[in-house]
């Protein structure tokens, strides 16, 4: 390939794409055991395909068994290193 690519696209994807889900159950397990760390939980809010009015009961089906590390990671960390937003207050 020309020009050389400076890492392996894995590598690039992995640095460089960030990816976003709602409902999507597969989404947990790409970052358990694939190590693709860079997917955040979004509700969508005030898009009809959203998850409101059913936000807390689509967290519990998503999140209720999940490593406190991976659910942290998802809902907060990511979006925090995406867009250099710091800590949720409180």
């Amino acid at each position: 390939m020309r020009p050389t690519l400076s890492a392996t696209p894995k590598e690039i994807v992995y640095r460089q794409v960030y990816t976003s889900f709602q409902h999507d159950e597969s989404a947990i397990p790409t970052v358990e055991h694939l190590g693709y760390r860079n997917i955040m939980w979004g509700s969508d809010y005030p898009h009809v395909e959203g998850t409101f009015p059913e936000t807390r009961k689509v967290l519990h089906e998503l999140f209720d068994d999940v490593p406190d590390e991976i659910r942290r990671r998802m809902a907060i960390e990511t979006f925090n290193e995406l867009f250099d937003a710091g800590e949720p207050p409180g």
